[in-house]
């Protein structure tokens, strides 16, 4: 919850009818017209409201151990994911060896590239 001192006026109205009062949001667009003299639609208020929450989000210690576990996730395993989207995976018919299945990923290449070989050529780009 955003502190009410550093809104203006119209905000300040919204998180107090919406959190302090507990109103419907058609409620709160009908005080809002009725206060301000201004039709908004109910769209519109929760848009603003979801922005401020977004902008005084309090992060709380878990979260920034999620996020630090997510970022060392990615730091981890980021060429094999990138490996996965740019290899093709060559698939064989048990029944005929030189018959030669291929399985496209979304941006296949003729052969899988390692990971570590695409960590390097990026190193390289």
């Amino acid at each position: 919850t955003p502190s009410l001192e550093c809104l203006n006026d119209e905000e300040r109205l919204l998180v107090t009818l919406k959190e302090d009062e507990a109103l419907p949001w058609k409620e709160i667009a009908a005080r809002f017209s009725n206060q301000l003299g201004q039709s908004i639609t109910v769209a519109t208020l929760q848009m603003r409201y979801l922005r401020l929450r977004q902008k005084f989000r309090n992060w709380e210690e878990r979260d920034i151990e999620a996020l630090r576990q997510a970022y060392e996730y990615w730091e981890k395993c980021k060429w094999d994911i990138i490996s996965a989207k740019v290899s093709r995976n060559r698939l064989y018919d048990l029944n005929d060896v030189s018959n030669s299945l291929f399985q496209m990923l979304e941006f296949g290449v003729e052969e899988k590239w390692p990971s570590r070989l695409c960590a390097r050529k990026w190193a390289d780009i």
